[in-house]
């Protein structure tokens, strides 16, 4: 004899996993210290974003682009850091509050995403 099982209860748990997304992992303070190169169109253009230090202090680098967004946000170009939230995790580096993720190989700042404006975290000491 086959057992029924109510439909109702099956059709429920693949629409919560759609809904609910799988979390995105948080990035931790001790894996945000280094330098941030800069990329623009996930091309890496030779130039420093800003150098983050494990003391919760910055420096900004010498990539232009992004630091001019970054200086309209009124950051100085020696501060203090620290990550926040809004709807997901934010970068806060002077005044400006930056989102970031994880990459495979590596952690991602967005500094603008219409101009296709990131800086990664060097990979090179």
């Amino acid at each position: 004899m086959r057992t029924k099982r109510p439909l109702g209860v099956l059709s429920v748990v693949p629409l919560l996993s759609l809904v609910g997304g799988c979390p995105t992992q948080l990035v931790k303070v001790s894996e945000m210290a280094g330098k941030y190169e800069y990329h623009s169109g996930n091309v890496a253009r030779g130039s420093i974003c800003f150098e983050l230090h494990t003391n919760g202090t910055y420096v900004l680098g010498d990539a232009k682009e992004p630091l001019k967004d970054l200086s309209m946000s009124g950051s100085q170009e020696e501060g203090r850091w620290n990550l926040g939230s809004t709807t997901g995790q934010v970068l806060v580096i002077g005044n400006s509050s930056l989102p970031i993720e994880h990459t495979p190989s590596s952690i991602r700042v967005t500094v603008n995403d219409d101009l296709g404006m990131y800086c990664d975290l060097s990979t090179q000491s």
